[in-house]
């Protein structure tokens, strides 16, 4: 598989283990699932915000973009940088 996706010039990356936003059967709420990603985090980590399921579109999807907000700004206070997989 790694020689198949260097030869097509892809590299391929996953999550983090742990770093979902999954809320243990509850309702997501941007602060919970931001205050456990951001106790959790570490250098090189990949975070995973869903921000709802493909079948239901006029699902409320404001936690996901709160729960980034909260994240982003939680995780710069403690010198994390962010950057692109790729160029």
């Amino acid at each position: 598989m790694y020689a198949g996706l260097d030869r097509a010039g892809y590299r391929l990356a996953g999550w983090s283990w742990g770093m979902w936003d999954w809320d243990w059967w509850r309702t997501p709420r941007a602060d919970r699932v931001a205050a456990r990603l951001a106790r959790k985090a570490s250098a090189g980590d990949i975070v995973v915000i869903h921000d709802g399921h493909h079948k239901n579109p006029d699902a409320d999807r404001r936690h996901a973009a709160e729960t980034v907000r909260r994240l982003v700004s939680t995780l710069r206070a403690k010198g994390f940088t962010f950057g692109r997989l790729c160029e």
